[in-house]
């Protein structure tokens, strides 16, 4: 027999309901927030300048020529500058994320005046060459190797050989230039500026700069961030380690590395040059050089210079 309730008192309520809803619902919330955060990331990631254009030409100073080659899903284009005096190397010269070809101009003609046959080439998403995602040097290095291939035709039908080739890159175009240097005979030096050693390593202190008030993401986030990119992009992330490439590389290599640099740390050059053959390399650090400042040191890019002026010479 059910006990009526007593005159005045509210029935019994389950208790839990209330707190387990409110908990639910912060989950949730939580993992749309952790879910923007990491489609952030991965759009910072793999997202080139020029996602979804179909960049117009360049025109090119009155001392270059234009090339343009149609490369696996991009247009790559480059500006070559004949040296003014006898032609001793071609020199590639490659730019960092975000930036493109003709913030090399000035530096182009300076190898030029010094003999050197200058290319300056747009890395594919970047400048006027098309190209939706960025591939740190997965896909950049066969783009390089493309353009010498046209240019050494093209050497070759004027009776102008392509000699031998050095290469030079900041920060992003570093990591380019090592790749092409470990894949690619025609290298004979190989000369970097602030690079990163891999990307999954320069990862968390990115995210501290970009977003300072979150704490750094812990391995697992990383590994969701890189996968959702390959997934995306058709490009395995994983695989952009520039220590593998230095370990591959039989040719001097030098890497030049300010010493106040924080958005790619010199530990990073320590890294690359750790993993270089015996007396195959060179780290040259620069007092007082940050990683944007080190880029228009002339210091530096006279360093750089003198380290291919010399190898050539042996």
């Amino acid at each position: 027999m059910t006990k009526p309730s007593e005159p005045g008192r509210k029935p019994p309520r389950r208790q839990w309901l209330r707190p387990a809803l409110g908990a639910a619902l912060l989950i949730v919330l939580l993992w749309v927030m952790l879910n923007g955060i990491e489609q952030w990331a991965v759009g910072a990631l793999i997202t080139a300048p020029n996602y979804g254009a179909t960049p117009a030409p360049g025109e090119p100073p009155a001392d270059a020529h234009r090339i343009r080659i149609e490369r696996e899903g991009a247009t790559i284009e480059a500006f070559v500058f004949e040296p003014t005096d006898g032609m001793r190397a071609t020199a590639v010269i490659l730019h960092g994320l975000g930036d493109q070809k003709d913030s090399f101009i000035g530096t182009a003609r300076s190898f030029a005046r010094e003999g050197y046959r200058a290319v300056i080439i747009d890395l594919r998403g970047h400048g006027h060459s098309g190209g939706d995602y960025l591939t740190y040097g997965l896909l950049d290095a066969d783009d390089v190797g493309a353009v010498l291939d046209d240019i050494d035709g093209d050497a070759l039908a004027s009776g102008d050989a392509l000699g031998p080739v050095v290469i030079v890159g900041p920060s992003y175009g570093g990591a380019v230039a090592l790749r092409f240097a470990a894949q690619d005979p025609r290298v004979r030096a190989v000369a970097t500026l602030a690079t990163f050693a891999s990307l999954r390593g320069i990862l968390p202190n990115y995210a501290r700069l970009m977003a300072p008030m979150l704490p750094p993401p812990p391995e697992w986030f990383i590994d969701w961030a890189l996968d959702d990119a390959a997934a995306e992009s058709g490009i395995d992330y994983a695989r952009c380690d520039s220590t593998d490439a230095v370990h591959a590389i039989r040719v001097p290599i030098l890497f030049v590395h300010g010493e106040n640099d924080v958005h790619i740390p010199i530990e990073n050059a320590e890294t690359l040059y750790a993993s270089c053959w015996p007396e195959q390399c060179h780290l040259e650090r620069v007092e007082g050089q940050d990683h944007i400042s080190i880029l228009s040191d002339q210091a530096s890019w006279s360093t750089v210079r003198s380290f291919f002026d010399e190898v050539l010479a042996r």
